[in-house]
């Protein structure tokens, strides 16, 4: 995955809404939460799972953020809760648990 911000943040973006296209049947949350959420998901991912070389960018403090915070932090984003408690702390266990990794396009390789 590219090292540029704006173009991470531009995948992701339409990531998110592609995804909320296929979904929107079946989530209570509208494409603008649903592209916040996964923006949150990556930075949550990054700050716990980081390479040595990103550790001079984020604070040791972020990767020691609990699940509650975590929750906290995403309802400031979230204040009408469309996106439910229980999912929010799947996601947090879910990323502790296993880093979010992008595979190789074999056509790249």
């Amino acid at each position: 995955m590219s090292q540029d911000p704006v173009i991470v943040e531009h995948l992701l973006t339409t990531l998110a809404s592609r995804w909320f296209d296929a979904n929107k049947g079946i989530v209570t949350f509208h494409r603008d939460l649903t592209t916040r959420l996964v923006l949150t998901m990556m930075q949550r991912n990054h700050h716990l799972h980081q390479t040595m070389d990103d550790a001079q960018h984020v604070s040791p403090l972020s990767a020691r953020i609990t699940s509650r915070e975590f929750v906290h932090a995403f309802r400031l984003m979230d204040p009408h809760m469309h996106v439910g408690d229980d999912l929010l702390q799947k996601i947090y266990v879910s990323i502790c648990n296993e880093r979010l990794v992008q595979r190789l396009c074999l056509d790249m390789v």
